[in-house]
């Protein structure tokens, strides 16, 4: 005798609550679901792009004519100078040293020195 067999799996229903930030309507769908019946589809919901940086952060507009120009760091309590060659075609250049070119390097060097004047001035 052959068994009755399931060609695909049966999903049980379960009271969930939608995933969409400001939405928590409850709802019933698969335990796999996070959305309501609105939000389910692409369009009705928020899209969260990380937006890319503008240049202005990270670099520096240069109207300089074209050579060696010796620039110093933009970083506060930073002293290194730094050499860029200039190109005709270009105009926007690094605004810190090799050193602090990573925002992370920033970012420690701003914490030490931060520590450092508070141990001077205690």
């Amino acid at each position: 005798m052959k068994l009755p067999t399931f060609a695909h799996k049966q999903f049980t229903r379960v009271e969930k609550t939608c995933q969409h930030p400001g939405c928590g309507e409850l709802f019933l769908g698969a335990t796999h679901s996070k959305f309501c019946v609105f939000h389910s589809s692409q369009s009705n919901r928020i899209r969260l792009y990380k937006k890319p940086d503008p240049f202005k952060i990270n670099q520096a507009l240069i109207h300089l004519n074209a050579g060696r120009h010796e620039l110093k760091c933009a970083l506060k309590g930073c002293n290194n100078k730094f050499t860029i060659i200039k190109q005709y075609d270009a105009k926007v250049y690094p605004k810190f040293c090799e050193i602090h070119r990573n925002e992370h390097q920033r970012n420690m060097f701003l914490q030490n020195n931060i520590l450092f004047t508070k141990k001077e001035t205690v």
